[in-house]
């Protein structure tokens, strides 16, 4: 492999200066805190709730389908794939794809990982309002294992699990979207919706893949802080590395007060 030229390693290591060509957040944001706690926890550092099983591995920004695919060219209803931001587990790629993930035959582990610094989970759509980016991510896990014609019960590691800041999730900013009773209440009416407005929708054999998944997923909210303590811990020559990145990722991405910007709506 070649080596990273050095007009990059410049414009990355000046990211966090007056020097800087690029916003920073480009660099310090949650994506990349979530890279780097994947590539750790492959390793075999425990950083992670879950553990990489024997052969697993992992992507980011791998795109799972939809159980809810357009039915006609302005479906009102239809969503394309999901792209998630960390996917491990026993899996390969469609064909002419580099990012539609298909669970492997064999497959032991399919857990996806959604990362966030101080924005919420993402509420539903103008058309499925109630539809949050928990369920939509629980649904798209479902629909992926339905291809794969896999009985869940082979898969001995399967979780969806949101990592953020400790603070976040003590305030339970997750909490509600990421109860189970939540997740398959907004599914099943997202199904119910569907068959309504088409007859020839049928979801019976989704439905038991998905019934069977809500009630085995490990659904849990992970915090940063946990993970840099995992990964110092390991890699003491690292510590004061990762600490001031996950700082710099902290403070890039703290929001201020909707009533402190000038213009209401100009940060999504």
């Amino acid at each position: 492999m070649s080596k990273i030229p050095d007009a990059i390693l410049i414009m990355l290591n000046a990211a966090d200066t007056p020097a800087a060509v690029f916003p920073p957040t480009i660099l310090y944001n949650e994506s990349w805190m979530l890279r780097l706690a994947l590539s750790a926890s492959a390793e075999g550092i425990s950083c992670l709730p879950f553990s990489f099983l024997k052969g697993a591995k992992w992507f980011a920004e791998g795109e799972l389908p939809s159980p809810f695919h357009s039915r006609s060219q302005s479906d009102p209803l239809a969503e394309t794939r999901t792209r998630a931001d960390g996917v491990v587990g026993h899996f390969t790629f469609a064909s002419m794809t580099k990012t539609g993930l298909l669970l492997e035959k064999d497959a032991k582990q399919f857990v996806v990982l959604e990362a966030k610094m101080y924005s919420p989970l993402r509420r539903g759509t103008k058309n499925a309002p109630s539809y949050d980016q928990a369920a939509r991510t629980v649904a798209c896990m479902a629909k992926t294992i339905e291809q794969a014609e896999k009985p869940i019960e082979d898969l001995t590691s399967v979780g969806f699990y949101v990592v953020a800041p400790v603070d976040r999730i003590e305030n339970e900013v997750f909490a509600e979207q990421m109860k189970r009773q939540s997740i398959e209440n907004k599914v099943r009416s997202r199904m119910d919706d569907f068959e309504k407005s088409d007859t020839q929708s049928d979801f019976k054999k989704y439905r038991e893949v998905f019934d069977e998944l809500v009630q085995r997923i490990d659904l849990r909210c992970w915090s940063w802080e946990e993970t840099v303590k995992a990964i110092t811990t390991a890699r003491p020559s690292q510590s004061d590395i990762i600490k001031r990145f996950y700082k710099q990722c902290q403070d890039y991405n703290r929001r201020p007060p909707a009533s402190s910007h000038q213009f209401q709506g100009d940060i999504e």
